[in-house]
């Protein structure tokens, strides 16, 4: 699994947010150029299975798949610093958001690559694994 580390405390794009299209347009540049700049020497072996994970401090609820327009623009940085070489669905087979409680505020991506011989093709299977222990707990050997 590959970790990157976003320098973020919060997602800054979420699909709650009510900015006008100037305003979000200029952060998910930013979002994009900042996700560039800390992946850029990172190589992955794809296809992988994306999950941003958003670390909290606190109990307060949270609407975790709100984070999915930071994700979208991490994975178009990932892409444009050559990391990825492209975010359609046969390179990235799933994206998904994630919450958890740690000791500080923070954002990363975790890119798990799949090995195609793992993947189930059965329509019971046929669900995105949100964590890697879903994944490893769900092989192609068990259906």
């Amino acid at each position: 699994m590959i970790t990157i580390p976003l320098p973020f405390t919060s997602p800054p794009l979420r699909s709650n947010d009510r900015a006008d299209w100037h305003a979000k347009a200029k952060t998910t540049r930013e979002v994009r150029q900042a996700a560039a700049m800390v992946a850029r020497r990172k190589r992955v072996k794809w296809p992988v299975a994306a999950i941003l994970v958003w670390t909290v401090t606190d109990a307060r609820r949270r609407d975790a798949g709100a984070s999915a327009p930071t994700l979208k623009a991490v994975m178009d940085g990932l892409v444009d610093a050559g990391v990825l070489p492209d975010d359609n669905h046969r390179v990235v087979l799933s994206e998904t958001c994630r919450i958890e409680r740690g000791p500080k505020p923070a954002v990363r991506v975790e890119l798990l690559p799949i090995d195609p011989d793992d993947l189930c093709e059965c329509p019971a299977c046929a669900h995105l694994f949100a964590s890697v222990a879903d994944f490893d707990n769900h092989r192609r050997t068990e259906c």
